[in-house]
């Protein structure tokens, strides 16, 4: 992808080069229109481009913060952690049962 900041131009190669676009930087561009439809960039690039095998944690990855209530969704919690655990090796979690420590 390529951004020139002075000219607010975009060139798309590849669908994954949405992933480091802002939601500022479309506004900027005269896309503020489409907030008025869609929530998110995500939420109209998914809706849009339903094909397309998004990886959604790299919208949030590329934000600066997520949409307010974002982590409040459990499948979204439960990917972020499925994910992070593959990137981590881990394979086991093992829960411990705290108040037992305290006593």
């Amino acid at each position: 992808m390529e951004y020139n900041k002075n000219l607010l131009i975009f060139i798309i190669f590849q669908p994954s080069d949405w992933y480091r676009v802002s939601r500022k930087e479309l506004v900027d561009c005269g896309g503020a229109g489409m907030f008025n439809v869609y929530k998110s960039p995500e939420h109209a690039l998914t809706t849009a481009y339903r094909d397309v095998s998004w990886e959604k944690d790299k919208f949030i990855a590329a934000a600066v913060r997520p949409p307010a209530g974002y982590w409040k969704d459990d499948n979204r919690l439960l990917q972020a952690l499925d994910l992070a655990a593959q990137r981590l090796g881990i394979e086991k979690v093992f829960l411990l049962n705290f108040i037992h420590l305290l006593i």
